[in-house]
Order: C-alpha cells, then structure tokens, then sequence
C-alpha cells in the first residue's frame, strides 16, 4: 500500500473546522481547475451519473448541470466538509471512505480531485475501474509546484496503466498564499477503449480541450499551459 501524504480523520475535520478549506470555494485559480472538469463533463457525459471521490465543500458542483447534479454523489471522510457542501450546495453528499464504499450501480464518471496523492493510489484507480460502466472514465487533477510533498509521475503512470488517455490540460495560477501552483487534469476511459478505438475516436470528435482552452484565455490570473 503506497499512500504518499498521510492525513488522519481528525486532521481533516480540524482543518474544515477552521476554515483552511474555504478559499477554494472563492479562488479564481481553484475554481478554474473546477470549471475544467465540469466541461470535460459536460462534453463526455452531460447526462451520466457521477461520483466525485473526496468532493471537499462540493465546489465541482457549481459547474455541473441539474440533471448531473441529481445524478452526482459527492463522498468525504470528514463530516464536517460533507455537513457545509450539504447546508450550501444542490446535490447528494455522503460521509464515506472510498475504500470501503458499497455501491450498487456503475457511474459513467469518477472524479479524482487533488486526492489521489491521501489514498492507497493503485488500489483506488482499481475500485474505480471496477466501479466505471464500459464506457465511463475518471477525471485526475494532480497539483505541481517548485517544492513537491509528492511524486505526481507515479500517479500519472498508474493512471496510464489502467485507463486509456482521452484529454489532458495544464493551467497555472497563484494561489492565496503567493505560490504559483500548476494543475493538470486529465481525462482517462475505461480499458474497453482499448477494444474499440473507432468508437473511442468518436467520442473525442469536437476536441473539448481546444474549446475549453479558448474559454480559459479569457479568465484572469490564470495561465494555460503549451
């Protein structure tokens, strides 16, 4: 089991408790990382189920639609980040630890939001797989900036390993405290792409990402990434 950055229940309810959190719901450049995966939703799977793993206050909400949102499960270990996005946000939230969630359908997303690097990586990416319909995907946003906690390369490896690579997009910003943190978001299929690449082909036709980055370039404080 490799968990590269280890935090306890009590710390994260410490940590929502105070308010460490709340900046994400107000950042423009944490809020760009969320509008990035609510369109690559919107392009994929403007009308599936999805469950967002470690959703924090639920910030991915804002970006989603009403038909997504009345199919969206957003989980978290701490009670206290499921009790705020429950009082201020329109969608389901549960108190949950992914490794033991019981479910009983396949979601056609899974979103992996600045969390994989707190958890048992591959048997994660593993649950997920064994959770996606034939057709769905996960979502990974994975952080980086000039002093890493952790080694993003071995989660990019797993995630290639397992899934088939659809889209991908880097964007830079400054965050509250002065740092510039860069954010990748990916976009991985389920391994039945890999059996069916005319089909997959398809699904990509429209290039989301070149639409999204034709969007970004218009929002301040954010920098988009060649």
């Amino acid at each position: 089991m490799v968990i590269q950055q280890q935090v306890t229940k009590k710390t994260w309810e410490e940590e929502f408790s105070s308010g460490r959190w709340n900046g994400l719901e107000n950042s423009p450049a944490e809020r760009a990382r969320h509008a990035i995966i609510g369109m690559y939703l919107d392009f994929f799977c403007p009308n599936g189920n999805i469950l967002d793993v470690g959703c924090g206050l639920g910030t991915t909400t804002d970006f989603l639609n009403s038909e997504q949102k009345s199919k969206y499960l957003g989980i978290d270990i701490s009670e206290t980040a499921i009790r705020e996005a429950t009082a201020h946000k329109v969608a389901n939230f549960k108190v949950a630890d992914f490794s033991k969630l019981q479910v009983e359908e396949e979601y056609d997303a899974i979103i992996f939001n600045e969390v994989l690097y707190y958890m048992d990586e591959e048997s994660s990416l593993l649950r997920a797989l064994s959770m996606l319909k034939r057709k769905g995907l996960i979502i990974v946003s994975l952080y980086r900036q000039k002093k890493m906690h952790y080694s993003d390369t071995s989660i990019w490896k797993l995630c290639r390993k397992y899934f088939a690579s659809m889209e991908s997009i880097e964007i830079s910003g400054v965050v509250k405290d002065g740092r510039t943190v860069t954010w990748r978001i990916d976009v991985y299929g389920n391994q039945g792409f890999n059996k069916n690449q005319d089909s997959f082909q398809k699904r990509r036709s429209g290039n989301p990402t070149f639409n999204i980055r034709k969007i970004l370039k218009s929002i301040p404080l954010i920098k988009l990434n060649d």
